[in-house]
């Protein structure tokens, strides 16, 4: 049980990290063109991904919008957050 905590603590450094590098890139691009262009869910769905309604969503549009809002950074850096303090080790009861 110890060692899958300390596992859980691990990955969730390694989302933590993948978020932070992430919205980096987000900035340098901003920075670099003048544009913002965000990663979202969908953006991260569609990479090695053909399924059509990624690209083209003839139903749930509503649905297609929210995760093409989420940004990916901030969703990895929550998951992060939450396997890190999974992993954190049991205090005395």
């Amino acid at each position: 049980m110890a060692e899958q905590r300390q596992i859980d603590w691990w990955w969730g450094k390694v989302f933590i990290t993948a978020g932070i590098v992430g919205f980096l890139i987000q900035i340098f691009w901003f920075l670099r063109y003048g544009t913002w262009s965000g990663l979202s869910l969908i953006d991260a769905a569609k990479f090695g991904s053909d399924w059509p309604w990624l690209y083209d969503p003839q139903s749930w549009q509503g649905l297609h919008l929210i995760l093409n809002w989420v940004s990916l950074p901030l969703v990895l850096i929550g998951w992060g957050l939450l396997l890190r303090e999974a992993g954190k080790p049991l205090g005395p009861l």
